[in-house]
């Protein structure tokens, strides 16, 4: 396995790409960093999960995530964030999927925030978890990686998966 070090820069949008989007979509906030996406609040009120310039040069990694967002999107119901568009633009070095805004936060964050969960807590953010991975299942998916960044809590206690990568 090769691990490539970037710089910051060669992680976050250029500022062209950035302007393209708010050209679209009004203001933009990055509210969240992953491994593999950034993630925007629009003016709208929507959110623009982007896959990191530095994936880009990979068109297995873009044709995945593609593929794995449309797959997102025909998923009824409303345990997944639905994707209203799926955009590549080449020219403008972004891959992007335009999706509603679950309010709430990572798993991750919460856990960070809150330290040890006590267990009746544990038991039904891993009861909502399993529910959301049977209806995957149900549907001939699975998760490839499902860690706690690709989570929301809602204040409702739901969980939503945001994480793109199914196999």
């Amino acid at each position: 396995k090769v691990t490539i070090k970037l710089t910051p820069e060669e992680e976050q949008l250029a500022p062209e790409a950035l302007k393209n989007l708010e050209d679209r979509y009004g203001a933009v906030e990055k509210i969240q960093e992953g491994r593999t996406t950034l993630v925007f609040k629009t003016a709208q009120g929507k959110v623009l999960k982007i896959l990191r310039p530095s994936f880009l040069k990979s068109s297995g990694v873009v044709t995945r995530f593609i593929h794995a967002a449309r797959k997102f999107q025909a998923l009824p119901g409303n345990l997944f964030l639905k994707a209203h568009e799926i955009v590549y633009q080449r020219q403008h070095g972004l891959c992007y999927v335009f999706m509603e805004h679950f309010p709430g936060e990572t798993l991750q964050n919460y856990q960070a925030r809150k330290g040890t969960l006590p267990l009746p807590e544990a038991e039904k953010i891993i009861a909502n978890v399993a529910r959301n991975l049977l209806v995957l299942q149900k549907y001939g998916y699975c998760c490839r990686n499902l860690p706690p960044e690709n989570l929301l809590l809602g204040a409702d206690e739901q969980v939503r998966v945001t994480g793109f990568f199914l196999l």
